[in-house]
């Protein structure tokens, strides 16, 4: 990824109410039989988190565009809460994170145009 994300009070600032990006993945990714490879956003490092699956779309080797309705994020928990506690709050997220959430292999993703969007 290159440039800077902009997260935060600009998300609200703009009415989002979803996340969009391009993914592409690799059909030699390992995936656990719970689909968890996991999109997660984040109020701060020590805030909620709040997530989603993409599981099969990371074995496809082509570009797919993703749109996840912020109301489709599941709770996933919270160190040290920022907010309203179980309240997606999305003027307090400042990080997204890719990751296999139930398998220690390595995957290969590649990630384009992150956007928050107003639908």
């Amino acid at each position: 990824m290159r440039g800077t994300a902009i997260f935060g009070t600009p998300w609200t600032a703009n009415g989002a109410n979803a996340l969009r990006f391009w993914l592409k993945g690799s059909t030699s990714n390992t995936i656990s039989a719970n689909n968890k490879v996991k999109v997660q956003i984040r109020e701060g490092l020590e805030g909620e988190r709040w997530s989603f699956d993409i599981g099969n779309a990371s074995k496809v080797g082509s570009w797919q565009q993703i749109t996840v309705p912020f109301s489709a994020l599941y709770y996933d928990g919270t160190v040290n809460p920022t907010g309203t506690t179980g309240a997606l709050d999305i003027a307090l997220i400042d990080q997204l994170r890719f990751f296999n959430n139930d398998n220690g292999a390595a995957i290969t993703l590649k990630v384009d145009r992150i956007e928050a969007i107003k639908q």
